[in-house]
């Protein structure tokens, strides 16, 4: 864990030596989990693999089947590594870092991490449902302004028909910089899919479900290393921008209305990370 964790926050200074402030963390990998992320590459892109579902959204990027099963304990890791790196950051300038403080009350809450997944998981948030994604997104918005956050649903054109976008702002020390964590609501399994449930798998080490990666593991992950941060006393100070898209996997067109939100806290930010 040392070594992700060193390699997490050289990755985050390479990419502010290079003016590359935006960041991707795979939601699915540790040892490679980062790599220099553009906003426009993001309109609309998919993780590659080699084969898919018969019943996934047309147009969208097939999905492998590893693409559906999560390891628990490494979500746990992606949490503990996520918190960690927003003490390494200058946006905690003068924090002490408590690594174990932090990776204990991870540890402590892996029950509750699990049964949010399994609650996520079991919402059908195909990006042609556009109820359900508003459903998850409710979900979301409920426990971020548990954590102290301003939230917003941005609704998009009827005409659209797709799901708006789900903007979170916590404003803490004026001279701290400003984090943008950038996640999704929506999988590539329609309504119709036969692939819909949470299940355990391998003796209750792996999950298994539509978006247990991507991205109800990437949804859980911001929200613990969120609450995280908030039991260290750590995110009062701290400015952060949450950015939940409902397209992902489907992007909305013209993007310049779909993604207008997401550019907007991007603009002001000093550094993102996508989920």
């Amino acid at each position: 864990m040392v070594l992700a964790i060193r390699l997490i926050v050289q990755t985050l200074f390479r990419a502010q030596k290079f003016q590359l402030p935006f960041v991707r963390l795979h939601s699915g990998s540790l040892a490679g989990a980062m790599e220099p992320y553009h906003p426009s590459r993001h309109l609309g892109r998919h993780s590659i693999a080699p084969c898919g579902q018969s019943d996934e959204i047309p147009g969208a990027m097939p999905r492998s089947s590893l693409m559906a099963k999560r390891s628990l304990s490494s979500m746990k890791k992606s949490i503990s590594l996520l918190t960690t790196l927003f003490f390494c950051h200058g946006a905690l300038a003068g924090t002490m870092l408590d690594e174990q403080s932090i990776t204990s009350y991870v540890d402590s809450h892996s029950a509750e991490q699990v049964a949010l997944l399994e609650k996520l998981v079991n919402i059908n948030s195909g990006t042609d449902n556009v109820d359900g994604v508003v459903k998850v997104g409710d979900l979301m918005k409920a426990e971020l302004e548990a954590l102290g956050f301003d939230t917003r649903w941005h609704e998009l054109p009827a005409g659209m028909n797709h799901a708006g976008s789900l903007v979170a702002v916590h404003d803490g020390n004026k001279s701290a910089k400003r984090i943008l964590l950038i996640g999704h609501l929506d999988t590539v399994f329609p309504a119709t899919s036969k692939f819909q449930e949470y299940s355990l798998i391998d003796g209750g080490k792996k999950a298994k479900g539509p978006g247990v990666i991507d991205d109800k593991g990437g949804l859980v992950t911001i929200l613990y290393a969120l609450q995280a941060l908030k039991h260290s006393g750590a995110l009062q100070d701290m400015n952060i921008s949450v950015v939940l898209v409902g397209d992902e996997e489907l992007v909305a067109k013209p993007t310049e209305i779909s993604r207008e939100w997401l550019i907007a806290e991007a603009k002001r930010s000093d550094i993102a990370l996508g989920f």
